[in-house]
């Protein structure tokens, strides 16, 4: 091998070291800019991991408190709510247990299902006041298994509640005492084949 052909041999290696030199130091840049990128998303996660905590205790404190206030309202004998939210299978679910003298039970466990009405109620309404649409909720019996002398106290829970959230009520029920506190009623009867609306 002459003289000239190892001056070209070594100038063509020390260009293919500069490449390399160049790749190896754009790779490391990058490699450094992935590890921020890496570090960047894991504090991230975190602090979304806290707010999205912190957002769910609000969400539990607020639905617990809605439907223990509309239960104490119509009556001070009715459990207190907690609402529990977890994750299980990827899914975000809420726990509801009544509670009361320290003992907790699932609502559809407890004796009487008038306690569940009201619950059923504060909730539709918890879950409007978090997504306002229209502000009117149609109602078909909500309180059918309430006891005769509270549908007196839920009547004014609702008004109580309709002129707190600015919240339209159409209620369809067969007790009387449930219109104890509407703004207008209406009577419905049959006749014949024909419904006859009185005011």
């Amino acid at each position: 091998m002459d003289f000239q052909e190892l001056k070209n041999r070594v100038k063509q290696d020390r260009a293919r070291k500069d490449v390399l030199e160049n790749t190896y130091n754009e790779l490391s840049l990058k490699k450094e800019h992935l590890e921020h990128t890496i570090t960047d998303a894991e504090q991230a996660r975190v602090i979304l991991q806290n707010i999205a905590q912190k957002t769910l205790q609000n969400l539990e404190f607020h639905i617990s408190n809605l439907g223990t206030l509309a239960l104490k309202s119509v009556s001070p004998d009715f459990p207190e709510l907690t609402a529990t939210i977890t994750i299980r299978r990827n899914q975000t679910e809420v726990d509801f247990l009544f509670k009361e003298f320290d003992n907790e039970q699932k609502p559809l466990d407890s004796s009487g299902y008038g306690a569940v009405n009201i619950v059923c109620y504060a909730l539709r309404v918890s879950f409007w006041s978090l997504n306002k649409t229209r502000n009117v909720m149609i109602l078909d019996e909500p309180f059918r298994d309430l006891s005769p002398d509270l549908q007196h106290k839920a009547s004014e829970m609702v008004k109580m509640i309709a002129d707190k959230y600015q919240l339209q009520h159409i209620i369809v029920s067969h007790a009387e005492d449930i219109n104890f506190s509407a703004d207008k009623t209406f009577t419905v009867k049959k006749v014949g084949k024909i419904s006859k609306v009185v005011s």
